[in-house]
């Protein structure tokens, strides 16, 4: 999303991160400009953003709700709330408990700057953090509520803390979750670091890894199918190992790279782009 007006969607690869398959939403022609900040409901069906500074004197904001499922995204859009000065809507935020909070900032003109309230500047505004309580819904069944959560005392800026989604679901069977996959840490046990680093423009990877258990050493190296591309077997230098493998003639995307030894065995993955 960008100020202009423009709304893309993409599909991210969480094992390559590379973005792929483009859909635009809508254009810098389109009506919407001075988009502030978006969320997504918890189902991925609506989509909501703050467009800014409008009206004749650019003091005017709106909660705007888009439908995913409409195949005429900008003509689903719903005003859900029309702001004016001195409210100055900030940022939208998809919570654990299935709900978006939202903060507005209170530009009051009492002489501080746009970060540091004056001691006096209490209001519902900037003391309360705004709810839409069902964002999967459509329309006002989403249930907005301007101000409904009350902060403790506390204020409320532009901002709200960007934590990323730690409860993601895991890739389950897939190399590129190896701490959490089903069955993958019983086929790869984890014990030490192995240090892995891929060239791009020698096409090599090299394998690090020290403080060994051991003598013999077999190093593998699996492409994400978990299928066995190359099987090197050498003795360690002491507590030590470091060899490179040349991976030109090989596909790009993710490997997993496995050391065993007598008595352990590290695991590490790569991405040869």
């Amino acid at each position: 999303m960008a100020s202009t007006g423009v709304i893309e969607r993409y599909n991210f690869d969480r094992c390559t991160g590379l973005f792929s398959n483009r859909q635009i939403y809508s254009t810098p022609s389109s009506i919407f400009n001075n988009l502030w900040d978006f969320e997504i409901s918890p189902d991925e069906s609506k989509f909501y953003a703050y467009s800014i500074y409008q009206g004749a004197f650019q003091n005017l904001a709106y909660l705007l709700q888009f439908d995913f499922n409409n195949s005429n995204f900008i003509a689903s859009a719903d005003t859900l709330r029309v702001f004016s000065d001195p409210e100055r809507p900030g940022s939208l935020k998809l919570a654990p408990d299935g709900k978006i909070y939202s903060s507005v900032f209170s530009n009051v003109p009492d002489g501080c700057s746009d970060y540091l309230y004056c001691s006096s500047t209490i209001d519902s505004t900037n003391s309360n953090l705004s709810v839409i309580n069902f964002p999967d819904s459509l329309g006002s069944s989403c249930d907005f509520q301007p101000y409904s959560f009350y902060l403790g005392g506390h204020k409320a800026y532009y901002g709200l803390p960007n934590n990323p989604n730690y409860e993601l679901d895991t890739l389950h069977g897939s190399p590129c979750d190896t701490l959490t996959s089903v069955g993958l840490n019983d086929l790869f046990p984890k014990n030490k670091e192995l240090k892995l680093y891929y060239d791009k423009t020698w096409q090599t990877v090299f394998v690090n890894a020290e403080e060994l258990q051991g003598r013999n050493a077999t190093l593998e190296f699996y492409n994400i199918n978990g299928q066995l591309m190359e099987r090197i077997s050498s003795e360690t230098d002491g507590s030590y190992f470091s060899k490179s493998s040349l991976f030109s003639s090989q596909a790009d995307g993710v490997y997993i790279v496995r050391l065993s030894t007598e008595k352990e065995v590290l695991v590490g993955k790569f991405v040869k782009w």
